[in-house]
């Protein structure tokens, strides 16, 4: 009478694959617009006798590491967190029993097994 709330391997390799299509729009759109940027660049460099190059700003600067490194890697770690917990019958439960003992500093039992936690017999 073991109750299962386990998703279907397929909508977990189908959100596995959604988040992997965005972590690389995400970074093909960043690349695509430092590319434009550049042939920009260079287009103004050609044509400018001045040789006067524009910047970029901090906040440009900002969003293109954002949408290259960060937003990927946390879309991947998500995916990688959501795909664990699915592993449990109760993923809620097993979220729970993680989080609370990783805020007093402990280890939790779905990581090191039941049992081997500081205080438990």
């Amino acid at each position: 009478s073991h109750r299962h709330r386990l998703l279907p391997s397929s909508f977990i390799l189908s959100l596995a694959s959604d988040a992997f299509i965005l972590a690389s729009a995400s970074a093909s759109l960043a690349a695509s617009r430092d590319a434009t940027q550049s042939n920009s660049k260079a287009f103004t460099m050609a044509n400018d006798s001045g040789g006067g190059t524009k910047k970029r700003s901090f906040f440009g600067m900002f969003c293109g590491f954002v949408l290259k490194f960060v937003l990927p890697i946390t879309v991947v770690f998500l995916a990688i967190v959501i795909g664990w917990f699915n592993r449990f019958d109760a993923p809620e439960g097993a979220f729970f029993a993680c989080v609370f003992p990783i805020a007093k500093g402990f280890w939790p039992p779905p990581i090191v097994g039941h049992g081997k936690m500081l205080g438990t017999s």
